[in-house]
């Protein structure tokens, strides 16, 4: 939906999104659009709060994408594998890719994953980036940046959107919360009745948890234990925490593979200690980053990983 229109959740607004493929959903949320009916814009910025599956979005048009332009006319970026200004760079500008294009008079689609990350690797990274697009053929040029909303450079990002002709709110948009039909296909591939999971979920009224592919795994996960939920909120929350403490991902699963004859890995309730303390730290300190590199680089709002492995509970 563009940024800052309104949306149509349920009967007292506390639902699941109104399904805009519905008879009369498609009235209640008109503003509403897929992303494949924004793919065509020559810039555009996708919003969305943390867990609301931003990165499964992009990644799920990247086929359809590189099936219309060709693998070799888009170039893709996700900042989690960009340590710094350098390897950006080499991996955009320099890329064989990015040479074609500039030499030639095809289209070439820029599709930039986790700005937010970006900013905290490169600082005035938006502003870097709007400096170096300045100098090219925009016209042939499609740009999709990806951001947690909260992160957005109100300033720089307006400046760098303006490259481009058109009104600003045609070029940002956010990511809504989930449907109904969403959280029904989901419980479907966990292997759980839809109907009697989402019955349950309004019984609890943790909607506003299900919205979110994230927490909404979280559930999934929680109900599929016992087929039901636990009775209050704060045994949820803490089985849920803990659920979220296992790993999952097989891509970091063979990644830490190698590692085990050096370190053995951490439990779940192990870990769920660990995010606690970091929680506690955060909150306590005022601090609202963990910063992984040399602490003497940290900022005022870091919280790194000296101070967080040192005293006792």
């Amino acid at each position: 939906v563009p940024l800052g229109e309104s949306i149509h959740c349920g009967p007292d607004g506390r639902g699941f999104l109104d399904d805009p493929e519905s008879q009369f959903g498609k009235h209640l949320n008109a503003n509403v659009v897929s992303l494949g009916e924004l793919r065509d814009r020559p810039c555009l910025v996708l919003l969305g709060e943390p867990g609301m599956g931003k990165t499964s979005t992009i990644d799920t048009e990247k086929p359809e994408l590189e099936r219309i332009y060709g693998t070799a006319n888009c170039v893709w970026v996700r900042f989690r594998d960009i340590p710094d200004n350098q390897t950006f760079i080499r991996r955009v500008f320099d890329s064989a890719e990015w040479r074609n294009w500039a030499a030639g008079s095809h289209k070439l689609f820029l599709v930039i994953d986790g700005i937010d990350e970006g900013l905290l690797k490169i600082p005035e990274f938006v502003s870097f980036l709007r400096s170096e697009l300045e100098r090219t053929n925009r016209a042939r040029l499609h740009l999709i940046l990806v951001c947690r909303i909260a992160n957005w450079p109100e300033v720089a990002g307006s400046e760098l959107l303006a490259l481009w002709p058109g009104n600003e709110k045609e070029k940002r948009f956010e990511l809504c919360p989930l449907r109904q039909v969403d959280v029904h296909h989901a419980a479907q591939v966990q292997n759980l009745d839809p109907e009697t999971f989402i019955r349950a979920v309004y019984e609890t009224n943790i909607v506003g948890l299900a919205q979110r592919p994230v927490t909404l795994f979280m559930l999934l996960r929680t109900y599929a234990r016992a087929q039901r939920f636990p009775g209050t909120y704060r045994d949820l929350y803490q089985q849920g925490c803990q659920i979220l403490c296992s790993e999952v991902n097989q891509g970091r699963i063979e990644q830490m593979r190698p590692r085990l004859h050096l370190y053995s890995l951490p439990s779940e309730e192990q870990k769920l200690t660990i995010a606690k303390r970091i929680a506690a730290l955060m909150m306590l300190s005022g601090k609202s980053a963990v910063y992984l590199g040399s602490p003497d680089q940290s900022g005022p709002t870091d919280l790194s990983l000296g101070e967080i492995a040192t005293g006792i509970e």
